[in-house]
């Protein structure tokens, strides 16, 4: 701090710092919407009990994902302008903003194998995001509506659940190309 002051002699500066802590191999985390006040959780694999590690200091996370190689736990925040991208502290369940886009509708975030991050709209658009800056690139519009998508990690394929709130359609799940917007029910 530059000042020309000659009756200036100080100023406290406040701050918080915190740690982003990876996520463990082999242990499944989850985040809670509304209900639970935005905690993550671990999930035991042979019971379902969820275990919450802690508030993820947002209202909801709608979505969860891990990086294949820095296992940084990053999650989606949504309002009704924009999603925010925050990253997630895997010990305590604590997390922070790192970037927001002007896209309000997205509802899932997935990693493909060799840590391309991707994030996924209801309506079936889908983005690549870059990381750490935010800058996002449309890419091929899926052919269905999306309620969540995975990555196999044996294969790179992408699987998602297909968003309907009622009929013949719900709980379908297809297999989709993030390079031309196919799916393969």
């Amino acid at each position: 701090i530059n000042n020309n002051s000659t009756s200036f002699s100080f100023m406290t500066l406040k701050g918080k710092g915190y740690v982003i802590n990876p996520a463990s191999d082999d242990i499944l985390y989850a985040s809670s919407g509304n209900g639970n006040g935005g905690y993550i959780a671990t999930l035991d694999p042979l019971t379902g009990v969820g275990t919450n590690l802690g508030p993820s200091l947002f209202t909801a996370l709608k979505s969860i994902a891990i990086h294949p190689t820095t296992k940084v736990v990053y999650g989606l925040f949504n309002s009704a302008v924009s999603s925010t991208i925050v990253r997630v502290n895997a010990e305590k369940g604590d997390a922070y903003s790192l970037f927001s886009i002007p896209i309000s509708n997205l509802t899932s975030l997935v990693f493909d194998t060799s840590g391309v991050f991707y994030a996924f709209a209801t309506d079936g658009k889908l983005f690549e995001l870059s990381l750490p800056d935010g800058n996002y690139t449309e890419l091929p519009t899926i052919q269905i509506n999306i309620a969540s998508v995975t990555v196999n990690p044996q294969n790179n394929e992408f699987w998602a659940s297909r968003f309907a709130l009622a009929g013949t359609n719900i709980d379908k799940i297809y297999k989709i190309s993030v390079l031309t917007g196919d799916t393969l029910f």
